[in-house]
């Protein structure tokens, strides 16, 4: 498959599964209540942070190898049934302790559903690794898409019938089970079913910076929900997991595409010998050519956004989103800066990133829960960019060689596009202020992005050449 389709196809999935996710949120947020939902969000990064170890590295060490063989699939698969069987118990013993100490059963019954899970995904894990290594990114959509439809019909259902908290870990468990009977169904012949759990070192060596990066990552993710929840309450969670999801949605409309894509195009173009510095910059010019605007979008219009995602009992999020969406914006060039590190076989730089960017966060925390005294947690990531996007450029310029120079003239376009559309949404902003929600955020985001195609032709960005393709593959030029 040719990386241009391997692209499209990645971005199409990505954009239905985002779609999908938005429906889903749309959904559950008006049937649960914010304490159902806050409960469910804060199990819910207990077992990711449990995650970053079921496979313990495996996938993302298929992936960037040079071979595979049988050997080292049946290692791989024996790893990761030894990881993920001693976490699922884990997370199933800790269920009664962890809801004790925030002081509601919900979370002990969601713990222990979604501790199932551990022992279902190391039979399709590495499947799904495998799919992505040799590119095949029209089969992963299908897996995807048939996980989320299970995740999405099951947890409405569940929620409709008054199951609560439990109704989301429901819809994971099937979500789930519906990747691994896809995940089988799609593995490739050449590549039998086997276990081996002897001579495990060389994975074993990989995954423990692979896989300690991965999860002070998911712990960074979630460490706000974890300590807020305590402090500030399960509202307040939820009001941030709410104005989170705004900015996840976004992301993940890109990074969708760009995790599936270029850990494969990186660790491929490495073995040729081939520079990676050039393909990291186009991709940090793509995905601030999308995120910038986006962010200043939503910045300029956020209780219209949390309006109509999830309805007005969410009028709180406004503060927390619009500070996430600065933040957001400030981190996207890099946002991929793990994978050429990945691609090149060094993951401990990575791992200190992460421990850094944990410091930074605990800290931001300590401040708000003492010092501020204040409920909107967003407040707590203030004071990360600085060190950890710092540390982030300067070990990816050492890597990849490039100047600052290069850096600055691959984001320069999206500044410039970024800049068009937020004067056009001001504007509409307050042009529109008495309209009604639906007219009023319709015609903004139509004339935002009619704004958004003038700036990246008219600052020649690079996105102006996929547009192109698009509009003469479509035939519309």
């Amino acid at each position: 498959m040719s990386l241009r389709k391997s692209i499209f196809i990645s971005a199409l999935s990505a954009n239905s599964l985002t779609l999908i996710g938005i429906v889903s949120s749309m959904i559950i947020a008006r049937i649960l209540t914010p304490t159902d939902l806050g409960a469910y969000a804060i199990a819910a990064v207990f077992v990711g942070l449990a995650h970053q170890f079921r496979d313990f590295g495996t996938s993302t060490y298929l992936v960037q190898c040079q071979t595979i063989d049988k050997e080292s699939l049946g290692k791989a698969l024996g790893l990761t049934v030894l990881s993920a069987t001693a976490l699922g118990l884990l997370v199933m013993a800790l269920a009664p302790l962890a809801g004790w100490f925030y002081q509601t059963e919900q979370i002990t019954y969601v713990l222990f559903i979604l501790g199932v899970n551990f022992f279902i995904v190391p039979f399709g894990a590495n499947t799904l690794a495998i799919l992505r290594r040799d590119m095949r990114f029209r089969e992963r959509a299908i897996i995807d898409h048939a996980s989320s439809i299970t995740g999405l019909v099951v947890s409405c259902a569940c929620a409709w019938r008054g199951y609560g908290a439990l109704s989301l870990a429901f819809g994971t468990l099937f979500s789930t089970i519906a990747t691994t009977l896809c995940a089988g169904f799609y593995r490739p012949k050449q590549h039998p079913w086997s276990i081996q759990f002897r001579n495990l070192k060389d994975i074993f060596s990989f995954g423990v910076s692979a896989t300690a990066s991965a999860m002070i990552t998911q712990l960074n993710r979630g460490v706000i929900e974890i300590i807020g929840g305590r402090f500030a309450g399960l509202e307040a969670v939820a009001f941030f997991n709410k104005a989170k999801s705004v900015t996840d949605h976004i992301g993940a409309l890109l990074l969708g595409v760009a995790h599936q894509v270029t850990l494969p195009v990186l660790s491929e173009s490495h073995r040729k010998g081939e520079l990676l510095a050039p393909i990291y910059l186009r991709t940090a010019a793509l995905l601030t050519g999308f995120m910038w605007p986006a962010c200043a979008f939503a910045a300029i219009f956020p209780l219209d956004i949390l309006h109509f995602m999830f309805g007005p009992q969410w009028d709180a999020a406004a503060p927390m989103l619009q500070l996430m969406c600065l933040l957001t914006a400030l981190s996207s060039p890099l946002w991929l800066w793990s994978q050429p590190m990945f691609a090149l076989g060094r993951p401990k730089p990575v791992l200190w990133g992460e421990i850094l960017h944990l410091v930074c966060l605990l800290f931001g925390l300590a401040i708000l829960a003492w010092g501020l005294k204040s409920s909107n947690l967003a407040l707590a990531m203030i004071f990360t960019p600085p060190f950890v996007l710092g540390y982030a450029y300067r070990t990816l310029q050492r890597n990849l060689n490039f100047t600052h120079r290069e850096f600055v003239g691959a984001l320069w376009p999206s500044a410039q596009t970024a800049v068009a559309v937020a004067c056009t949404a001001y504007l509409l902003a307050t042009v529109t202020e008495e309209w009604h929600l639906a007219p009023r955020l319709l015609m903004s985001s139509v004339l935002c992005g009619i704004a958004w195609l003038a700036g990246i032709f008219i600052a020649k960005h690079p996105l102006k050449a996929e547009v192109m393709h698009v509009l003469r593959y479509t035939k519309l030029i």
